[in-house]
């Protein structure tokens, strides 16, 4: 008989159950610090939503809240309808769980990401030790700042990465249409997350192309449908580079970033600090690595998968390469992918440098993340 006090302590102390308590205690501290109200954590703007007053932007999470509030009539006050309603699964997910209830609302949008961090964690440690690698690098992405900020600012990604490692968990155990249809739920949470789908769809349509068309399908047809469902409400296909005062994709590679330096030589060298270790390297050496294997015909899905990943990062738009949380969030992917990469590869040197984005949680300490004037407390 195993007594509880001498269970081994790795088999409580994994990646998963270290972030849920990191979760766990930055949340708390943060509703404390915020008169313990969740609204805090949505971040409605008077720009949007005059209900609240002033004329605070507020930030993304809002627009999944008002959605959530009032399915019919929230696109009076978000930025881009057709855009933000594309993203339906977080905001009807927490509407549901909630039975309706206003005050229990940004609650729930709360614990669902709560719970969807620490899940892909989780799913993520399973992948690693499924190929024989340590289970640790998979703090790289728990403890990712995007990813934190993602949770911080009761955003879509949580729930849409859970959903994609859900989606890869199953792929791995041959369960096809357990996979397609985690990546069909997916895409209607973040539409970003249909990357995944191009690069695992590519890679079954050349292994068997039966198989890879109905994965396709089975993952992309809800989005579409619901796409045209939103044109027929809203008469906008609902494609953008971002929301309100966004800018267009960058033509030229990294120019959203490189051409800062046109306009303030110091604002672009300070910016480079944290956009080079970020975005510029991991993004060159991802396209360089997948680029290399593709050439050399050693082809597996997490090749395509780091490339589809990696492969949009030059061309972001600088409203976005140049917003240190935007960007952050843009990377979660990337992250990811290298993830798998180096777990389907064998690479422990990969995996060892996945930890390193772990580092990039040390922001979190006092919102130093966080959009500047975009907040009042008299919401």
């Amino acid at each position: 008989m195993i007594l509880p006090s001498k269970i081994k302590l790795n088999q409580i102390l994994r990646p998963s159950v270290v972030c849920l308590l990191i979760s766990l205690i930055y949340l708390l501290v943060t509703l404390g610090n915020n008169g313990w109200d969740a609204l805090a954590f949505i971040r409605v703007g008077g720009h949007f939503d005059p209900r609240v007053g002033g004329q605070e932007m507020g930030y993304d999470g809002q627009f999944a809240y008002q959605i959530a509030r009032d399915p019919a009539n929230g696109w009076q006050y978000v930025d881009l309808p057709a855009y933000r309603y594309q993203r339906i699964l977080y905001p009807m997910l927490a509407r549901v769980l909630s039975l309706g209830s206003e005050f229990v609302l940004p609650w729930m949008m709360l614990l669902i990401n709560l719970v969807s961090v620490p899940l892909g964690v989780y799913l993520l440690e399973k992948i690693l030790v499924n190929f024989g690698q340590s289970r640790w690098p998979a703090l790289g992405y728990g403890l990712f700042i995007g990813t934190l900020m993602s949770l911080r600012l009761c955003l879509n990604e949580p729930l849409a990465y859970a959903l994609v490692i859900g989606g890869i968990y199953l792929y791995l155990k041959d369960h096809i249409p357990g996979s397609a249809i985690c990546f069909g739920l997916a895409v209607l949470t973040k539409e970003v997350t249909i990357l995944f789908v191009a690069a695992i769809g590519l890679y079954l349509i050349i292994r068997k192309f039966r198989t890879g068309f109905v994965f396709g399908m089975i993952a992309v047809a809800p989005y579409l449908l619901w796409k045209v469902i939103l044109f027929t409400w809203f008469q906008d296909w609902g494609f953008s580079a971002g929301g309100a005062m966004a800018t267009s994709f960058e033509w030229i590679p990294y120019a959203g970033w490189w051409k800062l330096a046109g306009v303030s030589l110091t604002d672009f060298l300070t910016m480079s600090i944290l956009i080079l270790p970020l975005v510029i390297i991991p993004s060159i050496l991802a396209i360089y690595t997948s680029v290399r294997q593709i050439i050399r015909r050693q082809i597996n899905e997490f090749t395509l998968i780091l490339f589809f990943s990696a492969v949009l990062v030059p061309f972001l738009p600088s409203s976005n390469i140049l917003d240190p949380l935007g960007v952050s969030r843009a990377l979660i992917g990337l992250v990811i992918a290298w993830l798998l990469y180096g777990a389907r590869n064998q690479s422990k040197r990969i995996l060892s440098y996945c930890l390193l984005f772990a580092l990039t949680g040390v922001f979190i300490w006092r919102d130093a993340f966080l959009p500047v004037g975009t907040y009042s407390n008299n919401t």
